[in-house]
């Protein structure tokens, strides 16, 4: 079928933003395809109560017998490495009930041995003092609430404890984006791992239920049930030499799924065959988009992680979805608990770990699909139009009473043990950022039309020696108002750039210094249109006590021979 897209752009949002000079005239597009939109099944949510907090009771056993690895829940909660093979599991007893015990009629009442198991979850959340769980559960016994996995997760960094259950939330009300089904759970922990007889049920606190993406995901959901389903781990949709198809000699399961897991994966050949196409710059992009990509999708979960500003979604963090019927991929969302400004969170810790340039579209030029289909002027305008629809929209949704709601649930856990103990700030500060919170969505707004005004991120690239010379080269930049660039580059013996040894401004991209001394050097390269907007390299340096340093590269010359 034939879907017609007219484009438009919101002069309210522009003049909000402060960057009326940035509108490309709209006009109307024609994007060829035969992919339906996604559609969520709503009757899923009908009887949620998004602020009902369960009540679970954990009864944690030793391992089974005659298991070739024994282990205690102390050894689950030191597990600080997800990938070295050791993913130590144990019999677990799940009921719920309420602040008085298990109760009749409630999952698990009147069982007394394991109903599944319990392990860790998460990656960086491992090293945290408060640890999140997977509990998978036997299906003899039935499923929890249509769950028969559970995600608690504890959110330790977020100072707040409500951001990831907030978005997705959120995202239930959007056209064209699958939601997850979200739960806040109270839960109360017996540890009898070490053999004994009894114990008593410590309080472990809050933690957050988000539904898993897999097969039952898209079952539940009216989605295809056997569709391939891949998870982004680490996939800048560009050609990789692990990227193999199944029956390849070469294959490798391990190395594939560092940059994408595998849920449901056939042979591979649809995902190879849309990252070729987009690295196909003999094919415009607009063409492998809308084969392989679902239009509507694919421009509703940028703008939704632009809006709710959750960007570590680059090259993580969604789910790849296509029907077996036909040849369209379709984005899913996952892990919104670093949503909403999360950055420049309130908090006693330092939080300038971040790139500058990672801000709106910026934030995914690194990826081919991305900075190759916004070059066309008609999809930014379609992203900016789809941008202020969702605004709006989240306007409606008067989000501000829906933030008091959330911490009203939120508060008394976090106010008093465990979980105050590994809140990462003073109550006052929770305080000031659950305020904080609801001034967000207008600063993402600014932040992304602002953000289009400057040249697009580049990459550094090689420092070679040549003779007496030295020569440096990088990406050229992209600006979306075509205004003429310049870069300025720089050398200095620190990454700080306490002094430079040399700098240059140029509207090349490579650059060749004479005579420069042996020894270490680090250079950047600031990209500057011209309206005097600043731009960064993507490149990062790391020094030996792991401090980061932006836009930077590390030069070592030798003694010339």
């Amino acid at each position: 079928m034939k879907k017609l897209i007219f484009l438009f752009a919101s002069c309210v949002i522009l003049i909000l933003s402060g960057c009326e000079g940035y509108v490309i005239e709209a006009e109307k597009i024609e994007y060829e395809g035969n992919a339906p939109s996604i559609e969520d099944d709503m009757t899923l949510y009908e009887h949620d109560d998004p602020l009902q907090v369960h009540v679970v009771y954990l009864t944690i056993y030793p391992s089974n017998p005659g298991s070739l690895t024994t282990y205690t829940f102390s050894d689950i909660n030191d597990d600080r490495n997800s990938k070295d093979g050791d993913d130590p599991e144990l019999p677990v007893l799940f009921q719920e009930g309420n602040l008085n015990g298990t109760l009749a009629g409630y999952y698990g009442y009147g069982i007394h041995k394991p109903n599944g198991t319990i392990k860790l979850r998460g990656q960086s959340t491992r090293n945290a003092d408060q640890k999140s769980y997977r509990i998978n559960l036997d299906r003899q016994f039935g499923t929890w609430l249509g769950f028969d996995k559970i995600n608690l997760n504890k959110h330790p960094y977020d100072i707040t404890r409500f951001r990831n259950k907030l978005a997705f939330d959120i995202i239930q009300k959007i056209d064209h984006l699958p939601s997850l089904r979200t739960k806040f759970i109270h839960v109360f922990v017996k540890d009898l791992s070490r053999g004994d007889i009894d114990g008593d049920f410590v309080d472990f606190g809050l933690f957050t239920h988000v539904e898993s993406i897999d097969n039952d995901y898209l079952k539940a959901h009216g989605l295809d049930k056997d569709g391939l389903l891949y998870k982004a781990e680490n996939f800048f949709f560009q050609k990789n030499k692990d990227l193999r198809l199944k029956t390849d000699n070469k294959y490798d399961k391990d190395k594939f799924e560092e940059i994408l897991s595998i849920e449901n994966g056939g042979d591979h050949e649809e995902i190879i065959e849309l990252v070729s196409s987009v690295n196909n710059y003999l094919v415009n992009i607009n063409t492998s988009v809308n084969r392989h990509l679902q239009l509507d999708n694919y421009i509703t979960w940028l703008a939704v992680n632009i809006l709710l500003d959750n960007r570590d979604t680059n090259t993580q963090n969604f789910f790849l979805y296509k029907p077996k019927d036909h040849e369209t991929f379709y984005f899913l969302p996952w892990d919104y608990d670093g949503a909403f400004d999360f950055y420049d969170q309130i908090q006693t810790y330092s939080a300038d770990y971040l790139a500058p340039w990672r801000i709106g579209l910026a934030n995914y030029w690194s990826v081919p699909l991305h900075s190759r289909f916004f070059k066309d002027p008609n999809n930014i305008n379609l992203l900016n139009s789809r941008i202020d629809e969702i605004y709006y929209q989240l306007s409606d949704m008067n989000l501000e009473n829906k933030i008091d709601e959330y911490n009203q649930v939120v508060l008394p856990y976090v106010s008093r043990g465990p979980d105050v103990l590994g809140l990462r700030g003073s109550l006052e500060q929770r305080s000031e950022e659950v305020e904080r919170l609801k001034t967000v969505i207008d600063l993402n707004l600014k932040r992304y039309y602002k953000s289009l005004e400057k040249p697009m991120p580049i990459f550094l690239g090689d420092a070679t020696p040549l003779g007496e010379f030295s020569l440096f080269n990088w990406d050229q930049s992209y600006d979306f108002q075509d205004d003429d660039i310049t870069y300025h580059f720089e050398i200095s013996q620190t990454p700080t750039f306490d002094t430079v040894v040399y700098n240059e401004v140029t509207p090349y991209n490579e650059i060749s210094i004479k005579n420069l001394s042996p020894g270490t050097y680090f250079w950047r390269v600031t990209v500057i249109d011209e309206k005097g907007n600043l731009q960064f390299a993507m490149d990062e340096y790391d020094d030996e006590y792991n401090n980061a340093y932006f836009g930077i590269k590390k030069y070592e010359l030798e003694e010339r021979r």
